[in-house]
């Protein structure tokens, strides 16, 4: 009796541990084309840019509204927020700017009267004082750049002096007022172009800051987030580095990463969570690190798109703990973890697994 007591109990254990499994949860859209990518607002609101213009949901990725379809704004693949709620979108001809959460939209800016042949749009970012930043890369061939803007995206201004011919991959914006870029090359012979910029200056000048990354390997850095701890991570080309001081010198923090060729696999996304939980992706896999990055741990459970590379999946959290991840240009799939890590005890209990 007391044997088959005990036998009860570890199938229940084990039927609870196996329910737990699944963190990700597949979502049922956007419906409007592959994702190019996920960002979230303020409030909670998820917009997704994809190969046939911009989507919307206002309820955790459960239903979807497509709020921009058309010839103009296909191809969206920067989105960003300022302050106020408005809303900026750079296609590869357009800028746009919506004042009411993305219901309607005006086109503020034509890029071929600002960009350079074959340059287009990588990332959008707004900084505090809601200075608009747009880096960009070129076809085939060295020759990205960033740019700026003060008046909500009407007039642009290149803002790359310091920098070598590079593709801009991200730009994250320090509490203490610093500016960083990560910056790639994506033509041959411009492998030493790459690395992290930093700017003093409100992106007026820059300089390279990528002491502690190695100077044997290529500096291709693809992605930046902070935690609440003033802790900013990088995804490289050879894995995750990390900067206590604003960017003025990284460490690698790789323990948990596959080895590939004696050096960490490259990561193509990063982002951090509410509750400081980081999420780091890569064209094969997502990885999670509950301890500022000490260590890390495969997180595919219930995510069924790794069965051959895509590249570059979106990997975003929002502010009321939820995480998204999936798209790029070869996928429509989205998914959300199951529950937000605010508010689910079991999260907060594996977060607290060190």
């Amino acid at each position: 009796m007391v044997n088959l007591f005990k036998m009860l109990i570890f199938i229940f254990i084990a039927a609870n541990i196996h329910g737990q499994q699944l963190f990700w949860k597949k979502l049922n859209g956007p419906s409007a084309g592959l994702v190019k990518c996920i960002v979230i607002n303020k409030n909670g609101d998820v917009f997704a840019g994809t190969t046939l213009g911009v989507s919307r949901s206002t309820d955790h990725g459960e239903t979807w509204q497509i709020l921009a379809k058309s010839h103009d704004m296909k191809n969206t693949g920067c989105i960003s927020f300022d302050s106020t709620g408005n809303v900026y979108v750079a296609t590869n001809d357009s800028f746009y700017v919506s004042n009411d959460n993305g219901d309607s939209w005006k086109a503020v800016a034509c890029f071929s009267n600002i960009l350079t042949l074959m340059e287009y749009p990588s990332v959008l970012r707004v900084d505090p004082k809601n200075k608009l930043y747009l880096g960009t890369s070129k076809i085939s061939s060295c020759g990205g750049r960033i740019y700026c803007s003060t008046d909500g995206g009407k007039n642009w201004e290149n803002s790359s002096y310091g920098m070598s011919v590079v593709s801009v991959e991200d730009i994250f914006f320090c509490d203490n007022g610093f500016v960083l870029a990560c910056t790639t090359d994506n033509s041959f012979g411009c492998e030493n172009h790459g690395g992290i910029y930093l700017s003093l200056d409100d992106g007026k000048t820059w300089k390279k800051s990528d002491d502690g990354l190695d100077p044997a390997l290529y500096k291709w850095t693809f992605s930046f987030a902070g935690n609440s701890k003033n802790q900013i991570f990088a995804a490289t080309a050879y894995g995750i580095y990390k900067t206590q001081t604003n960017g003025l010198g990284w460490e690698g923090v790789n323990t948990g990463i596959r080895i590939e060729e004696g050096v960490p696999e490259s990561m193509d996304n990063i982002t951090v969570a509410p509750n400081d939980w980081i999420f780091a992706s890569n064209q094969y896999t997502c990885y999670l690190s509950t301890n500022d990055g000490q260590s890390w741990a495969i997180n595919t459970s219930g995510l069924d798109i790794f069965r051959k590379p895509y590249p570059e999946y979106s990997v975003a959290a929002s502010p009321d703990g939820y995480v998204y991840f999936g798209g790029g240009p070869l996928s429509p799939n989205i998914f959300r973890s199951a529950k937000s890590l605010l508010t689910s005890v079991f999260y907060k209990r594996i977060g607290g697994m060190k």
